[in-house]
């Protein structure tokens, strides 16, 4: 229905685009980016995620609670990291699925000048691997995480991630279509 919705304000993308759109790159670029901010090593980097300063006060303590958010933690790396054989899993299928979508990226509509729903919906789903400088600011009043802030292991898998066509794609598109807050300095 979404996609249903988004076809109103542009062209949507093609089918197998959508398709790995859906069932793979979306899925599977969480469960990447969570594998690491879920493991021990990425704690500090997932309560900095969490608890950003327009997030309720009590969200935060609860967040600051080292006891909740290993439970959190728990929950979500059993429902969405599964398994290190499973992250391995998504790795490999994300990387054949975006090999396939490098050729969507040199037609309409993700090769418009503008912005369009098909452009930004691949955006959003790359962005928590690539982690663009401008992610998330308008909420985080900043960039919801920087390079430093992320545990070693997944710098890494960040930067290989933005040396891909589809990566350096995003990283240029959030570049060049993302707005700063208004109320942000400068």
């Amino acid at each position: 229905a979404s996609w249903e919705c988004m076809g109103r304000r542009g062209a949507p993308p093609p089918l197998r685009a959508k398709e790995l759109l859906d069932t793979i790159i979306g899925p599977c670029a969480r469960t990447i980016a969570y594998s690491h901010l879920l493991a021990d090593e990425g704690d500090a980097a997932f309560l900095k995620a969490c608890t950003p300063a327009k997030v309720p006060w009590m969200q935060r303590w609860a967040m600051a609670s080292s006891p909740f958010r290993w439970k959190v933690k728990a929950a979500l790396r059993e429902g969405l990291v599964r398994s290190q054989g499973h992250v391995e899993d998504c790795r490999t299928r994300l990387r054949t699925a975006l090999t396939e979508f490098e050729a969507f990226l040199y037609m309409p509509p993700y090769a418009d000048a503008g912005p369009t729903v098909a452009a930004v919906a691949l955006a959003s789903l790359m962005a928590p691997l690539v982690l663009p400088p401008n992610y998330a600011v308008t909420f985080y009043e900043g960039p919801m995480l920087e390079m430093e802030d992320l545990p070693p292991a997944m710098r890494e898998e960040v930067a290989a991630w933005r040396n891909t066509p589809v990566g350096a794609w995003t990283l240029e598109y959030y570049k060049a279509h993302r707005r700063p807050d208004p109320e942000m300095s400068c």
